[in-house]
């Protein structure tokens, strides 16, 4: 048969009988690769820049020493949260910035945050207090 020997495939019988799904299976087929390898491009260039945000964001270990509002600002300035964002992934990337103490407060917490002022209220009122008292006794 044909098919076999010039190692075609078969095409569903609207196709065969109507040309124009069939001009626009063979222009779908030959436009998505194309799409889909740019798409694809963009993500991977958006993911690097993402990452290169994220590394450069400081990490918060809820030790008396660091700065609770440079923190929080920090935050805000990438993932331009405001106190109605209920973006999951703003808390995704704060609790990645999160390391000992800290990290674990928020996994104890995590379900009392719907969204971003919920967050930011309650990490100032755990962290903001040792903060202070820390900069009063320095001065």
């Amino acid at each position: 048969s044909q098919v076999k020997k010039y190692n075609k495939k078969l095409l569903p019988y609207t196709i065969i009988t109507n040309s124009s799904s069939h001009i626009i299976a063979t222009t779908n087929s030959i436009v998505n690769p194309t799409f889909n390898t740019h798409t694809m491009a963009d993500q991977t260039l958006l993911a690097k820049a993402r990452k290169a945000r994220f590394d450069d964001l400081p990490n918060f270990s809820g030790h008396p020493s660091e700065d609770v509002e440079r923190f929080l600002k920090c935050i805000k300035n990438i993932t331009k949260a405001n106190a109605e964002s209920e973006n999951k992934e703003i808390l995704e990337i704060v609790r990645g910035k999160l390391t000992q103490s800290a990290g674990l407060w928020f996994d104890n917490n995590e379900h009392n945050f719907k969204k971003w002022s919920d967050f930011e209220v309650q990490f100032r009122n755990r962290y903001f207090s040792t903060t202070m008292i820390h900069k009063k006794f320095d001065q």
